[in-house]
């Protein structure tokens, strides 16, 4: 649903810019750093959740770090998506990873 929302917005409203937001103090990378940590079994309705950031955050186990991690897979799945990268090619579209500090309120954009 996210996705099909940043085609449309770019296809159709003519959005350069995507900001893929992440934060620090995130509860599904804590979640996902402590399913790796106790190598437990995924299940239930989180699971889906959890598998996917626990790829994305690797062999990362520093909480702000992971959370980078995932950011940035993040931003590599969306412009990894056939119609977003035929924008970014065409229609310079780009999209770009921030961090929110819970701590502070700051945004820090990232580099890719």
């Amino acid at each position: 649903m996210e996705l099909a929302s940043c085609v449309y917005a770019a296809e159709h409203l003519g959005v350069k810019l995507i900001v893929v937001l992440g934060h620090t103090q995130c509860g599904a990378v804590a979640s996902a750093l402590e399913v790796l940590e106790a190598g437990a079994e995924l299940e239930g309705a989180m699971a889906p959740l959890l598998s996917c950031v626990c790829a994305n955050v690797g062999m990362e186990r520093d909480p702000q770090a992971a959370s980078v991690a995932n950011l940035r897979a993040g931003v590599a799945a969306i412009e990894g998506d056939d119609d977003i990268a035929h924008l970014i090619q065409t229609a310079g579209l780009r999209v770009v990873p921030a961090l929110y500090h819970t701590e502070d309120g700051t945004v820090e954009f990232m580099e890719l």
